[in-house]
Order: structure tokens, then sequence, then C-alpha cells
């Protein structure tokens, strides 16, 4: 008799171990899942998030950088046009009655600094830019 309950004692040890183990997996499984898809969602979002705020980073920083361009080739245009105006007017320059000499005299007479000066300076395009480190440091033109 003693052998039969000490089987059944092993028997009912054995369906607690099945019980405690079933559970175990009832509880351990929902919340594995469920944390696994929280952090897959919060990586997306963070990718996402990331994305945007790079493209938007990379549109402000091209802006600046083209507003900066336009203002310098802007300046140059408008500094060639009035030297070709005033060399337009003036007979001196295109007479062949002149002499090389006389045209040579004429022109250095002008002033010969023609670097680009933009309306605004380049530190005050660079405190405004986010991204200040991929602007360009203006460079004077030599000299025509």
């Amino acid at each position: 008799m003693d052998k039969n309950i000490e089987k059944g004692f092993k028997e009912l040890k054995a369906q607690n171990e099945k019980r405690k183990s079933s559970l175990k997996r009832k509880i351990a499984v929902p919340i594995i899942l469920l944390t696994a898809i929280a952090v897959t969602t919060m990586g997306i979002i963070a990718s996402y998030m990331t994305y945007n705020s790079t493209i938007s980073c990379l549109n402000q920083s091209m802006t600046a950088a083209a507003d900066l361009a336009q203002k310098t080739v802007s300046n140059k245009l408008s500094r060639v046009s009035g030297l070709i105006g005033e060399v337009s007017e003036n007979s001196t320059v295109y007479s062949a009655d002149v002499t090389t000499a006389d045209k040579t005299a004429f022109l250095a007479k002008k002033p010969r600094n023609t670097a680009v000066k933009a309306p605004i300076s380049f530190r005050q395009t660079v405190k405004t830019s986010r991204m200040a480190r991929i602007i360009p440091p203006v460079i004077p033109l030599r000299p025509v």
C-alpha cells in the first residue's frame, strides 16, 4: 500500500510540475510578445523621426548654401555689368584712334579690387545655418 501511495504522490508532483510550467508559459509568452511589439514599434517611430529630421536639416542647409551662392553670383554679375557699362560708354577703350599706351594708362587709373563682397557676411550665414560645417567659405575673386 505504501508503494501505491508513493506512486500517487509522484503522479501528483508530476501533474503539479506540468501545471506550473504551462502557467509559466501562459504568462511569459504574452509578455514577451507585448515587449517585442512595443520595442519594434518604438524603433520604427524613432527611425521615421530621424529620417524626417535629417531631410529637414539637409533642406535648411542647402537653402542657406543656395542663398549664399545666389548672392555671390548676383554681386559678381552686377560688378561685371557695371564694368562693361563703363567701358562701353568710354570711347578711349574701344576707339581705333587711341594708342595702346593711352588705353593702358586709362585702365591703370581704374581700381583693381574686384573681390566679391556679399551683402551679408559669411559669419552671419554660418550663425543662421544649422549645418555650418558644410557651407564653404567665400573666396575673393582674382582681379581681372
